[in-house]
């Protein structure tokens, strides 16, 4: 019996290529994993994925370490979870200057762009996506069967005050379905100002475009008091939709959990449509209420990078050998001029050390970019010596002896 065929859009699906990198890092992690069971690597350090390094909050640490953690379990494991996160929800609130009741949660981020795709979208609706940019936007809104269009940054560096203009007129010229951002910018981690953003969506407004802004990285660019989000537009604003997670600054992306913050009821029951009954664990939401209390870490997570990515900084520099971009994450952008990226990415996987090849983004293909996240200023030592080495090129082989 053959196999049964699968849809017209899911095949036109599968038959596009995808910028995402993560995949074609993940069987560097394979190749990895062999090079240590055959002895030549003593461990593997990830600076591929754009999490905390340094893990999690001290108060979800100290739960685990409690006798009282397992009688939770015990009681709470064999029911199913609130389905309406009413607690999470409350302190998002409290965080934000919100109402708890225009949060949505998800299972991580990826499912929420997943959900928005099949709230918004039709076939042949537009897509405004400013390049380069994190690739499950374009891959999810064709998917949909949207057309995608492409806004290039005039520098994969900046999100300057003359891209902004460039975004409100494309928005007034094609008055597109959907616009999505992210903001810091990923990969490249630049930010977009307070006032150029408030002037896209005000320009979105005026076209009736829905304005998504993905801060998955916004509390690397929060201050110590207050975040520095697109939140502070939302209630004016019922065409925006902010996003955010705990997979990156909390250090607990197992978990899934991502969110979603609008004032319109009409796009929280549109994201509803589609999102399971209950997509958490009961686990997974008590460790984000706890990891949500914990304001100490995140300003700690922050001191950490302001102290640690200047050294990264500075190292490559002195290698020159490397470019980068500057970034508010704690995320950074690469390359060496003279090597593609292909080559840097083998010769530092060799060592153990992982970073991401971004060849396949769009609006930066072929421009032989890699990136790498912050880590431990021990682990920092351990990647810029191995890119001195990777700079290097290899000796030409010398004539046969005789």
């Amino acid at each position: 019996m053959n196999a049964p065929p699968l849809s017209e859009r899911t095949a036109a699906h599968l038959s596009r290529p995808t910028g995402d990198y993560m995949s074609r890092d993940l069987v560097e992690l394979r190749r990895m994993e062999r090079l240590r069971e055959e002895g030549r690597l003593s461990r593997i350090l990830r600076f591929d994925v754009g999490g905390n390094t340094d893990g999690f909050s001290p108060l979800a640490r100290d739960l685990f370490d409690s006798g009282y953690l397992a009688r939770m379990l015990e009681t709470y494991l064999r029911d199913y979870p609130d389905n309406q996160y009413e607690l999470l929800r409350r302190a998002l609130g409290r965080r934000f200057g919100t109402r708890p009741e225009w949060f949505v949660l998800s299972a991580g981020l990826e499912s929420m762009i997943d959900h928005l795709c099949r709230a918004f979208l039709d076939p042949g609706d537009t897509v405004l996506i400013p390049v380069p940019n994190f690739c499950i936007y374009e891959d999810y809104s064709a998917r949909q069967g949207a057309r995608v269009l492409f806004l290039p940054l005039r520098s994969p560096g900046a999100f300057s005050d003359d891209d902004v203009e460039h975004v409100v007129e494309e928005l007034e010229t094609t008055r597109p379905r959907l616009l999505w951002i992210s903001n810091p910018v990923n990969p490249p981690g630049c930010l977009l100002p307070e006032a150029g953003l408030a002037a896209i969506v005000s320009a979105a407004g005026r076209t009736g475009t829905v304005v998504v802004v993905d801060e998955a990285y916004g509390e690397y660019a929060d201050a110590d008091d207050a975040p520095r989000s697109a939140a502070a537009l939302v209630a004016s604003s019922p065409h925006l939709i902010v996003l955010r997670t705990f997979s990156k600054i909390y250090g607990l992306p197992s978990l899934r959990v991502g969110y979603l913050l609008s004032s319109s009821e009409d796009v929280r029951r549109g994201v509803l449509a589609y999102r399971p009954t209950f997509p958490f664990s009961w686990f997974s939401l008590y460790t984000c209420q706890l990891a949500l209390l914990d304001d100490d870490w995140l300003a700690e997570a922050r001191a950490n990078l302001a102290r640690r990515k200047p050294i990264v900084e500075a190292g490559l520099d002195a290698l020159r050998a490397y470019e980068r971009l500057p970034s508010r994450t704690n995320t950074l952008m690469f390359r060496n001029p003279a090597l593609p990226a292909s080559a840097v990415q083998s010769a530092l996987a060799d060592e153990g050390v992982l970073v991401a090849n971004l060849g396949g983004v769009t609006g930066i293909e072929g421009q032989e970019w890699l990136r790498m996240t912050v880590r431990c200023e021990e682990d920092d030592e351990v990647f810029l010596a191995a890119c001195a080495r990777a700079a290097r090129p290899a000796a030409p082989a010398g004539p046969a002896g005789g």
